[in-house]
């Protein structure tokens, strides 16, 4: 997971667009974020919003760490707030409740609103902060939409930075992500054992066979000669297709072929 801060015009902007969709009723959120031009200054981007009166502030962060997420919720202060508690806990917490599944079908991993206040007996965030979990891109990139992540406040890019930056905004993103079914990853050196049972949940041979799937290996690296030969080998032992590739092939390509297989079995 690496958290990434993306604009409170965005925060409020996923807020809106899909708290509708999770909880059934709208946000009232007014915001609009303006670019600048001819700005000497890292500062490149405002946000406008109407003024909003009102009388209570609450405040509201929820985090995920490696245990799972943590929810905070405080009463800052306000006129009457604890005569009119009863009033109004009802409708705070159904807003706490859509806002963390909110936080969970979109992956962020840092929400916080401080405050939001109610207006026409409506939560109405008055000033809020996110950080989204950008290796789950892959499958959230139409619901995110045109997501930035920007430097920290103040800070612009070296020219070095910039460049790899472009790099990485042309090789990041494989394509197929709306393909795939499943995706599975174990790095961090595992010895042998853990890879076993690893593999063991993971691999089944009788219903590899039963499903007639199609293993598709790419593999780079030191003495990757070896293991795709390998694994040309065992393709040949348990009867499964495996199509082995090395360093040459492109990532895309195999996906291409992977799902042209799945359509012409169809």
């Amino acid at each position: 997971m690496a958290r990434k801060k993306i604009r409170e015009y965005d925060s409020k902007r996923l807020l809106k667009e899909h708290f509708k969709r999770i909880s059934g009723s709208e946000l009232e959120i007014k915001s609009a974020q303006v670019e600048m031009g001819g700005c000497r200054g890292p500062i490149t981007t405002f946000i406008v919003e109407p003024f909003v009166p009102h009388n209570e502030e609450f405040y509201l962060n929820i985090v995920s760490d490696r245990l799972g997420c943590s929810i905070s919720f405080s009463e800052c202060g306000g006129i009457e707030i604890e005569e009119n508690w009863d009033k109004i806990k009802g409708v705070i917490e159904e807003f706490i409740k859509a806002v963390y599944a909110l936080f969970l079908d979109l992956d962020f991993t840092f929400l916080e609103m401080n405050p939001f206040t109610l207006v026409d007996g409506k939560p109405y965030p008055l000033d809020m902060r996110g950080e989204l979990d950008d290796t789950a891109a892959f499958k959230n990139f139409k619901k995110w939409g045109n997501i930035e992540f920007p430097m920290p406040f103040g800070r612009v890019m070296s020219p070095t930075e910039s460049f790899i930056h472009g790099l990485d905004e042309k090789v990041g993103d494989l394509g197929y992500a709306s393909e795939l079914g499943n995706y599975a990853e174990y790095s961090g050196a595992p010895n042998e054992e853990e890879v076993l049972q690893y593999a063991r949940v993971v691999i089944d041979e009788a219903k590899l066979k039963a499903a007639r799937m199609h293993l598709y290996v790419r593999r780079g690296g030191p003495n990757y000669q070896k293991g795709l030969a390998r694994m040309r080998t065992l393709a040949e032992e348990i009867g499964i297709p495996i199509e082995v590739y090395g360093p040459e092939a492109t990532m895309t390509g195999i996906c291409k072929q992977a799902i042209e297989c799945i359509s012409a079995a169809a």
